[in-house]
């Protein structure tokens, strides 16, 4: 529907691909679009706002270097996409296993807001990875894993990893985690008796 609206308008173009990524999880087709607009002019504001959404997918391919150089700058200003900038560098952190940096980078996203979904998200994060220390971390690594893989749309994949970890550390703290990100993953489906 967003295509036929008007697809000179680089703020729908914008607003599509973020859709992809976060709504359809398609990360292939949003990155597309991210590198197309890219060559574009755009103003300042939706210039940041691509680079945040280039720095994500940056982030769910396994490129935190990549992600952390463009989110960096954002960072440094305050303004509108700083917390988001924030929570994105704690993201990459995380996902890259390192999860010290990943706690300082989600704890400065709360020291700019403590009252919105992005620090709600980073506080959640926080207690994810501060609870979770048992097993040398290694449920956690491997959960991780399943965020990604969800996040990225691959929920065959998210799916099995939880198992995989609800299996394979039975007694570790994650596991109720891991049950939750299936019934997540059932509801995105539709699957509601399965996610029930």
């Amino acid at each position: 529907v967003l295509r036929q609206i008007s697809p000179s308008d680089l703020s729908i173009q914008v607003s599509l691909g973020e859709i992809y990524l976060h709504g359809l999880r398609d990360l292939d087709t949003a990155e597309r679009m991210f590198q197309q607009l890219s060559s574009k002019q755009l103003v300042s504001s939706l210039q940041r706002q691509l680079n945040l959404l280039v720095a994500e997918c940056y982030i769910l391919r396994g490129r935190p270097v990549a992600a952390r150089s463009i989110l960096r700058p954002l960072i440094d200003k305050s303004g509108d996409f700083q917390l988001r900038a924030q929570k994105l560098m704690g993201d990459s952190y995380l996902f890259n296993a390192e999860f010290d940096k990943a706690v300082s980078a989600y704890k400065k996203v709360l020291e700019i807001s403590v009252s919105n979904s992005l620090s709600n998200d980073a506080l959640d994060l926080l207690v994810l990875i501060q609870s979770n220390g048992d097993f040398n971390k290694l449920p956690l690594r491997q959960y991780v894993g399943a965020i990604v893989a969800s996040r990225r749309g691959e929920t065959r994949a998210a799916v099995q990893i939880c198992r995989d970890v609800i299996e394979e550390f039975s007694n570790a703290f994650i596991v109720d985690d891991a049950w939750w990100l299936i019934a997540q993953v059932q509801v995105r489906q539709k699957a509601y008796t399965k996610a029930i």
